[in-house]
């Protein structure tokens, strides 16, 4: 028997869902979506029991979107929905190199580290915009179907979802890695009514064999099993996260302000790739590696002109502030001493927190003595409580990424 649907304009059988399914691809890889794949808009049963496992340990990510319903039954997000179509957006691209004019204006070791999804323009609107224009050769190619275009923060486990569709294979640093561009790329739906023909996963579901490299390589010891993640020590979420950063886990941070790529640059499946295809704009070296002491004084306009189109800018200018004192903490460079004297003494009790820490971490006559002032005035019991550690010496610079563990078990909500 023939497998037909319906829509405006007659019947359709295999052959024509068959064509359709080869224009989409083709119209997709047009827009420069490199990786197209469809699967069945089927439950996702074995994943919404992990889920509910990591909803009772307190595991899943607060910045998860919708519940385990909502996320592993593609039918509640779009009644009647038959097919998911995943596509996989390339975005490597090479470090930034500051000229020697650049290297006058900031300082080696003065700028900040960024992760490279957030370089920039938003890969949300970028990506929308590509699917929004596949929904729409939808349209055309199969009037009186419906569809809906999802980017990241809807329900849908993307990753799950690209994976039935053969796209890739899920590593243990949880990644979806895809042939020839790794885990460097962004992912985005297409849940569609039209009853397409989907294609098989890749054979062999596991592609690190007995490589830890990421597990052993994560600053924080947040990958705490193969394909296990605790957001609560990652320093991805803890960039963007509400609340202060753990104490213990703040030497890990280094000289980040927004994001972690650590799990992703130690795979051995990331290297030696190509970038994504056609020209690719120069990386704003405002944005990337962004000069620390420009994020401490940047203004809410300044922010917006540098970061307002990128994936960093979705919590304000908040956290990368919060994030640049404590990275000026881990430069170690007596220089930075004014400035995070400075931020004591600002109006925000967080920042002044984090400054108080950072002015402990460099040490110095110096920075004591801007410590001892701010204590003198301080109001805050949390930021009097830091002054203190920091005049203690309250981190010695030791650490380890079972302390930063332990913390984190009772880490950030948000």
């Amino acid at each position: 028997m023939r497998h037909i649907i319906a829509f405006t304009g007659g019947l359709a059988c295999v052959t024509d869902l068959i064509d359709i399914k080869d224009r989409l691809i083709a119209f997709a890889r047009g827009l420069g979506i490199e990786a197209v794949g469809v699967t069945a808009a089927a439950p996702f049963d074995a994943e919404e029991e992990h889920l509910r496992r990591l909803v009772e340990t307190g595991l899943e990510c607060p910045f998860a979107a919708g519940g385990p319903l909502e996320r592993c039954r593609p039918e509640s997000l779009l009644p009647g929905a038959r097919s998911i179509i995943c596509a996989a957006v390339p975005y490597l691209r090479p470090f930034p190199r500051p000229d020697a004019a650049d290297r006058r204006r900031v300082a080696p070791g003065w700028r900040g580290e960024v992760s490279r999804y957030a370089w920039g323009p938003d890969y949300h609107r970028v990506v929308r915009e590509k699917l929004e224009r596949l929904a729409a050769f939808l349209d055309e190619a199969a009037p009186g179907t419906a569809h809906r275009v999802m980017v990241d923060t809807t329900p849908l486990l993307e990753r799950a979802a690209a994976r039935r569709a053969g796209l890739g294979r899920i590593g243990k640093n949880c990644c979806l890695i895809t042939p020839g561009y790794g885990s460097w790329v962004f992912l985005g739906e297409v849940v569609t009514t039209l009853d397409l023909p989907p294609d098989p996963p890749l054979p062999d579901p596991d592609p690190c064999g007995d490589c830890d490299l990421c597990l052993r390589a994560c600053p924080t010891g947040a990958l705490t099993a193969p394909g296990v993640l605790d957001h609560r020590c990652c320093l991805a979420y803890l960039t963007q996260a509400g609340e202060p950063i753990p104490r213990e886990v703040r030497p890990a941070l280094g000289r980040r302000v927004w994001g972690c790529d650590t799990c992703q640059a130690v795979c051995p499946h990331n290297r030696r790739l190509a970038g994504p295809p056609g020209a690719v704009d120069p990386v704003d070296l405002d944005q990337a590696p962004p000069p620390l002491l420009s994020l401490l004084a940047m203004t809410r306009a300044r922010f917006l002109a540098t970061f307002g189109t990128t994936a960093a800018a979705w919590r304000g200018p908040r956290p990368l502030r919060r994030n640049a004192l404590v990275a000026l903490g881990n430069t170690g460079r007596r220089e930075a001493v004014p400035v995070l004297a400075a931020a004591l003494a600002g109006p925000r009790a967080d920042l002044r927190l984090h400054a108080a820490w950072a002015l402990g971490r460099i040490g110095g006559g110096e920075a004591r003595a801007a410590l001892r002032s701010a204590l003198a005035r301080e109001t805050d019991a949390a930021v009097r409580e830091e002054i203190r550690l920091a005049l203690r010496g309250g981190d010695d610079r030791r650490w380890s990424a079972g302390i930063a563990r332990k913390c984190c078990k009772n880490g950030p909500k948000d």
